[in-house]
């Protein structure tokens, strides 16, 4: 605690300075406010930094969504991250560190848009961006990316947003007869519906029987027999 204390006391000194970096001493800022509890000036530096936004590098506005979400301020979080999600700057890394915050807070809108930028980033790091890359869809980037920790977290991350949408209709046809005997007709179906805006399936099964027991002789009571 007392180095955080003497650190803060030391960004404090600093954002009133005539010194460069104030944005990244801002973050820096906020960060031990969070963490000494200091609400005065976390409010402040907090509100200044989110007016400076456009001003702010992608590492500096993941920091500082981060810490908002540690706090009652997840609203002003989710909207800093909807706005990385537009974002075309910052690394792989970044933006797989952002991906992992919008799958953890279920903004899957943000986290589809996140893991398209992560596997994009990926791939132009390690090879000349071409022009025409820019439209390749999420599908050919799963299918394409190199086979690595980052690529494979992603893939799971996606993975998980489709099976979020997937759905799927069954229906089966089991008829069973012997000749002259029982005739029997068996139709199961099967629904998954998603139901994204609660996070869940509907799970619906049904069973239709039907049995036909074909002619049959039965004893007449009306006949006599001689028991003689």
């Amino acid at each position: 605690v007392g180095n955080i204390t003497k650190a803060h006391k030391t960004f404090q000194f600093l954002l009133n300075s005539d010194v460069p970096s104030q944005d990244e001493i801002a973050i820096r800022l906020v960060q031990t406010s969070h963490q000494l509890e200091d609400q005065k000036t976390f409010t402040y530096v907090t509100q200044r930094l989110i007016q400076r936004q456009p001003q702010l590098t992608y590492s500096q506005q993941l920091k500082l969504a981060e810490v908002l979400y540690k706090t009652d301020n997840s609203q002003d979080a989710t909207l800093m991250l909807a706005k990385l999600g537009e974002r075309s700057d910052g690394t792989a890394i970044d933006k797989w560190e952002s991906l992992n915050i919008a799958m953890d807070k279920q903004q899957w809108d943000t986290a589809e848009k996140l893991a398209y930028q992560t596997l994009l980033a990926d791939r132009q790091a390690k090879h000349p961006a071409k022009k025409e890359e820019q439209n390749l869809t999420l599908e050919t980037m799963y299918l394409e990316a190199d086979d690595y920790w980052l690529t494979r977290n992603v893939k799971a991350d996606i993975d998980t947003l489709r099976a979020r949408e997937d759905g799927h209709i069954k229906i089966g046809l089991d008829y069973g007869f012997r000749e002259g005997e029982n005739h029997e007709l068996n139709v199961p179906l099967e629904a998954r519906i998603p139901l994204s805006e609660y996070d869940g399936h509907l799970l619906f099964k049904l069973d239709y029987v039907q049995v036909d027991s074909g002619d049959q002789n039965f004893y007449d009571s009306n006949v006599s027999f001689d028991d003689r």
